[in-house]
């Protein structure tokens, strides 16, 4: 990589690379708004794979967003075109890190802290400090002198609202309990077995299940309870937590969203920790009467068990995050009720 003083030099235009995935594309939010808010003058450029970059398309900090199927070198020569002044690798693996090279500009690279990682993961140590991610996004852009500012997490909806195409009849999701059922990893999967106790316990209050295809699961339901599981895009996903009173999520793409909608939180961790630097990020200041977050985590000594959440050292069919009772969820979302009142 090639580094130098940004100082020293008229910046114009940046590419921002993070290919994957949802949650940490959103948590990447906070580095559009503040560059731009800076200096305004700056064209940022971002290059995303394919079927994320729909998370960039209403962003108004950023200027162009460049898809890819693979690390983006197919797209060499126009990237060169563009005479980048700054590459922000925020992706830092090897694909990321070979397009990088090629560009032969300006340069710098997210630090992951993998060293730090692998001793919490192997010796159990989650005291080991690792910053929050958002906070290591933005040490990328140390040469600019950029820094974070108290709004948190973006994401923005489209204009248009389309949730009602996938709601009955008269059914509100305003101030409505949501269920993220689902996970990227195994690990990070709260079980529909403990979802459907959950349901047992707000069974006088109305929920809202969402979640991918593969997380469709035949729930007992009350009348005032929805499930939408497999039947909503992720836009139409966002629009239901954002009308929410409470989001009750694992270690969640959904979770990050949820932040940027600036929701009352409970996040379950299991097979992963909230010390590994990827829990829920709130602005300075946000959270009081209003915005809330609760995290439950599982109480056994041998966590986190993996980086990702794709590997338990109790073994997947007896997996931490189940350890967590559904009489515990329940507890936090009265709890954040009682907030309210």
């Amino acid at each position: 990589m090639f580094h130098c003083n940004l100082r020293a030099v008229k910046v114009k235009k940046i590419l921002i690379v993070r290919y994957s995935s949802m949650g940490d594309i959103v948590l990447t939010s906070p580095v559009y708004r503040c560059l731009k808010l800076k200096y305004p003058e700056i064209e940022i450029h971002v290059l995303v794979k394919s079927n994320f970059a729909f998370i960039h398309g209403k962003n108004p900090y950023i200027n162009k967003v460049w898809e890819t199927s693979g690390s983006g070198l197919e797209l060499l020569e126009k990237l060169q075109n563009e005479s980048f002044d700054f590459v922000a690798d925020l992706q830092n693996n090897s694909k990321s890190n070979a397009l990088v090279s090629a560009l032969r500009v300006a340069s710098q690279k997210l630090e992951k802290h993998n060293v730090k990682k692998w001793f919490q993961v192997v010796f159990n140590i989650q005291s080991i400090q690792i910053p929050h991610i958002v906070q290591r996004y933005i040490q990328v852009f140390d040469s600019l002198e950029l820094e974070i500012d108290d709004e948190g997490l973006d994401f923005f909806l489209p204009n248009e609202n389309d949730v009602d195409q996938v709601l009955p009849f008269g059914y509100a999701t305003e101030n409505a309990l949501v269920l993220v059922v689902g996970g990227a990893h195994e690990g990070k999967k709260w079980s529909p077995e403990r979802f459907q106790d959950l349901l047992r316990l707000l069974k006088d209050q109305r929920v809202v299940l969402i979640g991918g295809k593969e997380d469709e699961y035949p729930f007992e339901l009350e009348n005032n309870q929805l499930n939408l599981i497999g039947k909503c895009s992720v836009f139409q996903s966002a629009q239901i937590v954002a009308n929410s009173e409470v989001v009750i999520t694992g270690d969640t793409g959904m979770m990050h969203i949820a932040a940027a909608l600036k929701k009352n939180i409970i996040s379950l961790w299991g097979c992963t920790t909230p010390s590994l630097g990827m829990h829920v990020f709130r602005g300075n200041g946000m959270v009081g009467v209003n915005l809330h977050t609760v995290t439950i985590q599982s109480k056994r000594s041998l966590r986190p068990c993996s980086k990702l959440g794709n590997r338990c050292k109790y073994g997947m069919n007896n997996k931490c995050i189940d350890v967590i009772q559904a009489a515990d969820v329940y507890e936090a979302v009265l709890h954040l009720q009682k907030q309210k009142e």
